[in-house]
C-alpha cells in the first residue's frame, strides 16, 4: 500500500508563496498526484504545494545552488524526502521524467510569454486526460494561443492559465484485471499501430 507521509503545517512567514500555491491547488481539482514545479528557484513554492496538499512535489531548477539552498530549506521545515525533493538539471527543455507521468505541471512565462519549457515536453509528460498544466507569469495567458496543435485545452481558472490534457486517442479503459467483465483483454483499443512487443517499451516511476 502506499502511503503519503504527513508533513508539518506551513510555516507562516511566506506569505506570497502561501498565497500563490493555494491559488494553483484552487485550480486543480484532483488535489494529489505527481507534481512537477519546473524552475522552482529558492523551492518556497514546491514546499508549500506539498505542504498544503497531497500532492508528491519535485522541483526542477538549472541553477545548482538554488537547489541547494532548497534542499536545506526543505530539511530545516521538516518536508525534503518523498513528498518534496529538488533536482538540478542542465536545461528546461528536456525534463528527466518517464511520458505521461506527471498529474500537475507549473511552468513559468518569461518576459515575451514564451514557456521555460516547450510545449511539446510538457505534452508529453502530461497524464492524458488527467494531466494539468498551470502557467504563472504577467504574460501566462499568451500561451491560449498556442494550443492549437497540441494535445491540450484550456479550461475555466482563475490564479493562472490553466490547460487539461487531452483523453488519449483510441485508447480502451480496463474495470477488471483482463480488461473488462468479459475478460478478454481487450476493451477496443487500437494500440496506436503497434503490431509487435518491439513496437513497446515501458515507462516506470517509482521503485523496482
Amino acid at each position: 500500500n502506499y502511503h503519503l507521509a504527513d508533513l508539518p503545517k506551513p510555516a507562516a512567514d511566506d506569505r506570497k508563496a502561501a498565497q500563490t500555491a493555494a491559488g494553483l491547488l484552487a485550480e486543480y481539482p484532483r488535489g494529489r498526484g505527481l507534481c512537477l514545479v519546473v524552475g522552482s528557484g529558492d523551492g518556497r513554492l514546491a514546499m508549500e504545494l506539498a505542504q498544503r496538499s497531497k500532492l508528491r512535489v519535485i522541483g526542477l531548477e538549472t541553477d545548482r545552488s538554488q537547489v541547494e539552498q532548497a534542499r536545506d530549506d526543505a530539511t530545516k521545515r521538516g518536508v525534503y524526502g518523498p513528498r518534496c525533493s529538488f533536482f538540478h538539471v542542465p536545461t528546461l527543455e528536456k525534463l528527466p521524467v518517464p511520458s505521461r507521468s506527471v498529474n500537475l505541471m507549473i511552468v513559468q512565462t518569461d518576459a515575451e510569454g514564451e514557456l521555460t519549457t516547450p510545449l511539446s515536453e510538457v505534452e508529453r509528460t502530461l497524464q492524458p486526460e488527467h494531466g494539468y498544466l498551470l502557467v504563472t507569469g504577467e504574460k501566462a495567458d499568451a500561451v491560449r494561443a498556442k494550443l492549437a496543435d497540441t494535445d491540450l485545452s484550456p479550461v475555466n481558472s482563475k490564479s493562472a492559465f490553466a490547460a487539461r490534457r487531452n483523453e488519449l486517442q483510441e485508447a480502451g479503459d480496463w474495470s477488471h484485471m483482463y480488461g473488462d467483465a468479459s475478460n478478454a483483454a481487450y476493451t477496443g483499443e487500437a494500440l496506436g499501430g503497434v503490431k509487435s512487443t518491439e513496437d513497446l517499451s515501458v515507462s516506470w516511476l517509482g521503485l523496482p
